[in-house]
């Protein structure tokens, strides 16, 4: 569920779906936060919400009018005729600043916790590996056991990568770099999981 959250939230095409999807997000939180954070943080659902919350608004909203007494006005009879009441809503008028809004609320509620700032445990741990790939001193050793921890994830399917966490990590490009990488002398870096 939280992926097909995600590629609504990413794609944005129809602001009544992305509106929809925020609702699933915040019911999701509301019900179960511990059980479905960690999926959502995963599939990077809380990072599109994120994304969404940091656009700008299409509408700038006003605020309400402050009270004052209505005006009324005579007629040539000298009836009083009472001034128009003036509606105001303070639901947006445009789709995109409904869902902006919902995912401000969202964040506010849910993403602001100190617990949030510490991340996904899969995710850091796949940054650290891509840090020992890129590092031109790590020893043979390190990389090899940095490679088959990156292998092992593929191979898991509870908490395998996701494709999310494999887009944003940087793992493809870093994968390229490594195996193409020439050391000094023109040596080609050792690709091997054995």
């Amino acid at each position: 569920m939280a992926s097909f959250i995600g590629s609504i939230l990413s794609s944005r095409d129809h602001p009544a779906l992305v509106t929809g999807a925020l609702q699933l997000v915040e019911l999701l939180l509301i019900k179960s936060p511990t059980v479905y954070k960690g999926s959502l943080r995963k599939e990077g659902v809380l990072h599109e919400v994120s994304q969404i919350a940091v656009m700008e608004l299409k509408v700038v909203l006003k605020p309400p009018p402050s009270p004052v007494e209505p005006s009324s006005s005579n007629t040539e009879n000298g009836d009083c005729v009472p001034a128009p009441k003036v509606k105001t809503s303070s639901v947006p008028s445009d789709p995109q600043d409904a869902y902006v809004i919902r995912s401000r609320l969202i964040k506010i509620k849910y993403l602001t916790s100190t617990t949030e700032s510490a991340g996904d445990a899969s995710f850091d741990s796949l940054k650290g590996q891509i840090t020992t790939l890129r590092n031109g001193n790590a020893t043979e050793d390190e990389i090899r056991k940095a490679l088959q921890e990156v292998a092992g994830k593929f191979s898991n399917l509870e908490t395998g990568i996701s494709s999310f966490e494999l887009l944003k990590s940087g793992l493809v490009e870093e994968l390229l770099a490594f195996a193409t990488r020439e050391e000094s002398g023109g040596i080609r870096v050792p690709f091997s999981f054995a």
